[in-house]
């Protein structure tokens, strides 16, 4: 797909987040979602530059989209610099890959806030990153390889970064904090 981020039920753009690309979400939601009970929501104070498509869509106070919205149903307090239509057939035409089964680990680890770790390829329950700070990140650094696990935690200016080629599979949810780096 041409979009940075595809969902098949919700996507959350986190408070002061930056994404930068299209993003979608493919089909109407059963439920249930990441945030305000919409498929797509941008947070307070977080800036897409690009365009959303979704059945409903959330930009809170201070998000700002940069590009085009397309949804059945918007809710505005930010600011869409594009044009808004209020007209959107479901399912959209995206193919995704066909992603492999992620079997999670039962070990959790958590990193305290400005701690540093290299963890080796496996299997992962909860992986946790504290808030660090502007000069001290919390760093966790892949050794390369796959690494399979149920949700990724990215507190405040955390970072995760993977020292090799990795392939990070999460069976449940990312949670990006502001300032956080995935890379």
């Amino acid at each position: 797909p041409d979009e940075v981020i595809v969902s098949r039920n919700s996507l959350w753009l986190r408070d002061h987040s930056v994404t930068t690309g299209d993003v979608s979400v493919i089909d109407l939601s059963p439920g249930p979602m990441l945030d305000s009970q919409r498929e797509a929501v941008v947070g307070i104070g977080a800036l897409l530059d690009g365009s959303i498509r979704a059945n409903r869509i959330k930009v809170k106070d201070g998000g700002h989209v940069l590009g085009d919205a397309t949804t059945n149903d918007l809710l505005d307090n930010g600011t869409i610099d594009g044009t808004v239509t209020l007209s959107l057939a479901l399912p959209l035409a995206i193919e995704v890959p066909v992603f492999p089964a992620i079997v999670p680990g039962t070990s959790d680890i958590t990193l305290k806030g400005k701690q540093e770790l290299t963890l080796p390829a496996g299997s992962y329950r909860d992986i946790i990153l504290k808030a660090g700070s502007k000069t001290e990140p919390t760093r966790l650094t892949l050794s390369g390889g796959v690494y399979e696990l149920a949700n990724l935690d990215l507190g405040e200016r955390s970072r995760v970064e993977c020292a090799s080629p990795c392939e990070l599979r999460i069976a449940e949810r990312l949670l990006p904090g502001s300032h956080s780096y995935l890379g």
